[in-house]
């Protein structure tokens, strides 16, 4: 166990270094948060942390057209405790420093993911950490700012090694199966909807490709059964969250009319075209 701990603290001491050549200013109280990571992520932060300071969990937010229901989508997932440190957080410091630190711990987790995954699969320790810091360079910091695909990627390594986990080494593998599928329910409200399906396709292929060796059908199935019972749970509990948001949406936006509904592909190209250079 003291070596499992060794190792996570080198990684993360690794990541951080590498945090601090590419994103410095999260360590000088000036962070820099762009695109959606801003637009989207940080503006409900605030208005949850505003919410939560003036004695009150949000539930609605009335900023937004003749007001909406805020728990929508990813918002839900601010109600989680991985959350509410950095809620906190704010509190004490710049709310814009506080989420770019917010983010910064979920890059770590994805770190600390891909070494468990490459470690699980009896890699060296020079490999797992030359395929941490590859991955944090070249996937993770990419999406400092695009938050939803950030934490999708944040958890796919972890996904991948808990397809090994659960099928070689859990002892009890069903219960294993439902308890991480629920609380992999309740993170995957971080992630991008989008991603997170691909994910799961991904996953899923993974886990049959690498039990399947030679053995029939029937034998693959019996063996990657823990991890698909994984899966649904996972699937059940993040439905149950996500589905009042979407069913919210569906009920702002199903009769929704205009320029961008156009359906001559060539027109409705321009008036993208148009909308974007507009926009900017």
């Amino acid at each position: 166990m003291k070596r499992y701990f060794g190792e996570f603290f080198l990684v993360i001491l690794i990541a951080s270094l590498i945090f601090f050549v590419f994103f410095p200013g999260i360590f000088f109280g000036r962070a820099f948060i762009a695109g959606d990571a801003y637009d989207l992520g940080f503006n409900n932060f605030l208005f949850f942390r505003d919410s939560i300071f003036s004695g009150y969990l949000p539930f609605w937010n009335p900023f937004i057209q003749s007001g909406v229901f805020f728990p929508s989508l990813n918002n839900i997932c601010f109600y989680s405790p991985l959350v509410w440190p950095f809620i906190l957080l704010s509190g004490v410091m710049n709310p814009l420093d506080a989420f770019a630190l917010y983010i910064s711990f979920f890059s770590l987790l994805g770190a600390l993911g891909i070494y468990s995954y490459f470690s699980i699969l009896k890699f060296e320790r020079p490999v797992s950490i030359f395929a941490t810091v590859t991955y944090l360079i070249t996937i993770l910091f990419p999406l400092f700012f695009q938050t939803g695909m950030l934490f999708s990627f944040v958890l796919l390594p972890w996904m991948l090694m808990l397809v090994h986990w659960l099928i070689e080494f859990s002892k009890n593998k069903l219960l294993s199966a439902v308890f991480l599928g629920t609380i992999f329910g309740f993170l995957y409200t971080f992630g991008y909807p989008w991603m997170n399906g691909v994910n799961i396709i991904l996953v899923s292929l993974y886990a049959i490709i690498i039990n399947f060796k030679g053995m029939s059908w029937r034998l693959v199935c019996q063996k990657t059964f823990p991890f698909f019972v994984f899966i649904a749970c996972l699937l059940i509990v993040y439905l149950l969250l996500v589905w009042p948001g979407i069913q919210n949406l569906h009920f702002l936006y199903h009769g929704f009319k205009g320029d961008y509904s156009e359906p001559e592909l060539r027109l409705r190209g321009l008036i993208t075209h148009v909308g974007f250079l507009s926009f900017h």
